[in-house]
């Protein structure tokens, strides 16, 4: 019996290596095949693995990480992120926020991609005791729509910037009729403060004799998504007089489907005064 159990120890032992060899390759080709950008970290923070993807991301290939270490890299100190994945080498997989990097400033020479902004999941990968035996690193490239964002606010503050100084009177409606936006002119126009009007109707200072124009040509705009003609009406001062207003309205965004409406109007009441006398 002892015997016979001394002989079926070596093959089982060689079957569980070839087994634990087995699942090495189908790792490595299941990272190596993967979409995503990945790079595959031994206990001490060197780069084991890097698949294709992580070398068209970067432009970097694993050859040229020589001496890189995740956890003595000053770009993710400098932007917080190092503690977050120091968590992770300790056993705690992280979601790591988006941030900017440039891999020349940390390896030099390495310009093919100049910078990336990218967030990241990093998780460790245990054996059966829960020792950490690598630590995994996958990117999400985030750079075209951070820029997008950045665009989108540049180009939000250059818009209040311009009709926060207009000297003519800009008012945002939405497709329900209420004041969503209105600029510092109306003060100065019309005597009311610009809180006195957010979120009322715009109609409720419009002559009633000029609302089923200004209504059909509003109307069209919503429906065709064309901007009308020059549109003239009356506006209630504070005081309770009528001021006599040209404006013009367009779509608020480039699309048949109208979500808003921004209206450009200036005060014409001396110059049609003039014009009847």
């Amino acid at each position: 019996m002892e015997a016979g159990q001394g002989r079926a120890g070596p093959p089982a032992a060689a079957a569980s290596a070839e087994a634990l060899r087995a699942a090495e390759r189908r790792f490595r080709t299941l990272v190596e095949q993967s979409p995503v950008s990945t790079q595959v970290f031994a206990p001490d923070g060197t780069t084991l693995l890097v698949n294709r993807a992580w070398e068209a991301h970067w432009g970097v290939t694993l050859g040229q990480l020589a001496g890189y270490n995740i956890l003595r890299d000053p770009q993710l100190a400098a932007q917080g992120v190092l503690p977050v994945i120091e968590r992770a080498f300790a056993g705690e997989a992280q979601a790591i926020p988006a941030i900017r990097y440039e891999p020349d400033r940390t390896i030099a020479g390495l310009g093919a991609v100049p910078y990336r902004r990218v967030r990241a999941v990093i998780y460790p990968g245990k054996d059966d005791a829960g020792r950490v035996q690598e630590v995994i690193l996958q990117h999400e490239d985030v750079t075209e729509r951070a820029e997008a964002e950045a665009a989108l606010r540049r180009s939000e503050a250059r818009f209040r910037a311009l009709v926060q100084h207009s000297s003519e009177l800009v008012y945002v409606r939405d497709l329900d009729g209420a004041i969503r936006y209105i600029s510092p002119a109306v003060e100065r126009l019309l005597g009311y403060r610009q809180e006195e009007l957010l979120g009322r109707d715009r109609t409720a200072l419009v002559h009633p004799d000029d609302l089923a124009a200004i209504a059909g040509q509003i109307a069209r705009l919503e429906r065709e998504g064309a901007p009308p003609g020059p549109l003239e009406y009356r506006l209630r001062h504070r005081d309770g007089s009528w001021r006599r207003m040209a404006g013009t309205a367009a779509n608020l965004l480039d699309e048949p489907s109208v979500r808003g409406i921004v209206v450009n109007c200036r005060d014409i009441t001396e110059r049609k005064r003039a014009e009847e006398e």
